[in-house]
């Protein structure tokens, strides 16, 4: 069976739990927050670059990056800085093949954050 790399991580799991002093609730309640905030997020940004709307694109990014970056999602964080570095710039032609890179790794963090949130062994919580 192949080793996973870093690359391959969705999150850094340790990383994640220390900056939460390993307090699983406090993690499952930001996780709930996240998942339900991030889809209004994410469909700014396919708004802002349908529209070519630079201004708007940077700003609906920064706040992404900045949730995205709270689960140490290093490859999600990378896709959504590039994209609001591309807004500032003002340069959004590549724009619409980052936000797939982006989409799909949102996709892969909320597989794995939802996993997390979900109480394991009949746990209520």
């Amino acid at each position: 069976m192949a080793r996973k790399t870093s690359a391959d991580q969705v999150i850094d799991e340790v990383a994640l739990l220390e900056r939460v002093d390993n307090d699983s609730r406090l993690l499952k309640k930001m996780v709930g927050f996240f998942l339900a905030d991030y889809p209004k997020w994410l469909s700014e940004i396919r708004e802002a670059i349908d529209g070519q709307d630079a201004e708007r694109l940077a700003s609906a990014a920064h706040r992404l990056a900045g949730s995205v970056a709270n689960f140490e999602a290093k490859n999600a964080v990378a896709a959504v800085r590039q994209l609001e570095t591309m807004a500032r710039q003002g340069n959004l032609v590549d724009a619409e093949k980052t936000f797939t890179t982006l989409d799909e790794e949102m996709g892969r963090l909320e597989k794995v954050l939802a996993a997390m949130a979900t109480p394991k062994r009949g746990k209520k919580t």
